[in-house]
């Protein structure tokens, strides 16, 4: 088929109508023409749109005419990408990264090394040594051989008033002997209301009312 030009004659109101260019063998060209530069004779409607149809010996061609004041042909949008589908989420539920390991507790700190005995005469007490002033706290004495050493006073039982002497209350106790002596550990304690006196391993005690410092053998 062959693209037919309408006469130039037909135009009403400055617009130019006239019957349909058949479709055929009219290719589009590639640029758009201004309204002027397109003749009377070259004008013709192709599916609505006012064309300017140029003959040649290689065929017929069209193009596109914009009329003076009428808004520029709007070009079909491009074809955008089809969005990207989501990733799938991961089958099953995400095991959770395991936890660090607890970091191991400080060993708790090394006793501190006992005192060294400290060498006392028999008649020594525990308020002579300032023992009396640190209630809760043990102490290590060592009594020498008593041959001919002067016995001291002792006043209680098992609890013995600060102010006993510390040697002769380990006899009393059964801890040492008179002969050979040996290390006694005592730890100082709160007094009583009453300490009561016996006699025992050679050792006679007196018993006495309230004090306010004692000390044990331990």
């Amino acid at each position: 088929m062959r693209l037919r030009t309408i006469p130039s004659s037909a135009a009403i109101g400055g617009t130019l109508i006239g019957s349909l260019l058949a479709m055929g063998g009219a290719t589009p060209a590639s640029a758009q023409q201004p309204y002027s530069t397109c003749t009377k004779s070259q004008r013709g409607i192709l599916r609505g749109s006012l064309v300017c149809v140029i003959t040649s010996r290689a065929g017929q061609s069209w193009y596109p005419v914009v009329l003076p004041g009428s808004p520029a042909p709007v070009r079909a949008p491009a074809a955008s990408a089809p969005p990207v589908p989501p990733a799938p989420a991961a089958a099953g539920p995400v095991a959770p990264s395991p936890a660090a390991p607890p970091l191991p507790a400080s060993p708790p700190p090394a006793p501190a090394a006992p005192a060294a005995p400290v060498d006392i005469s028999w008649d020594v007490s525990a308020n002579s040594l300032q023992f009396n002033k640190k209630v809760g706290q043990s102490f290590a004495v060592r009594c020498l051989p008593a041959a001919g050493a002067r016995n001291g006073s002792v006043w209680g039982s098992e609890l013995y008033t600060s102010d006993s002497s510390i040697c002769p209350a380990g006899v009393h106790a059964g801890r040492i002997t008179r002969d050979v002596g040996g290390i006694l550990t005592i730890e100082m304690t709160v007094g009583a209301e009453a300490f009561g006196g016996i006699d025992r391993n050679g050792v006679k005690t007196t018993a006495y009312g309230p004090y306010p410092t004692a000390f044990r053998f331990i």
